[in-house]
């Protein structure tokens, strides 16, 4: 994984931008669960901000069978949204806010 510059990971995910792309902040690799995002820093605004919205909401009924309550997220893309546990919500959360602090810590110091 040497042509990567990872900008944050935790337990659930990994955010990167490829080496060929460092000062391209347009190129932002966002993978989670069985999901690769590739997002401008725009788009990773808005996508936490959905995330912590829907932190806030009422969980949908459960849908398996061990109860755990799930969560419509809402991509930033419209015709994409994804059904998350609370925990996966706040991992993903995590992940998107350190690689923005990443992000805006390396536009801060160029």
């Amino acid at each position: 994984m040497k042509d990567i510059n990872q900008l944050h990971h935790n337990s659930y995910g990994i955010a990167f931008k490829w080496e060929s792309n460092i000062m391209n902040t347009a190129a932002i690799q966002l993978v989670f669960r069985d999901i690769n995002m590739s997002l401008p820093l725009s788009k990773l605004h808005v996508f936490l901000n959905n995330v912590q919205k829907t932190l806030s909401e009422e969980p949908i009924k459960p849908i398996t069978d061990n109860n755990s309550k799930s969560y419509v997220l809402e991509t930033p893309s419209s015709l994409i949204s994804l059904v998350m546990s609370f925990n996966e919500l706040e991992n993903l959360q995590d992940l998107l806010e350190g690689a923005i602090f990443k992000i805006n810590m390396e536009i801060m110091l160029n």
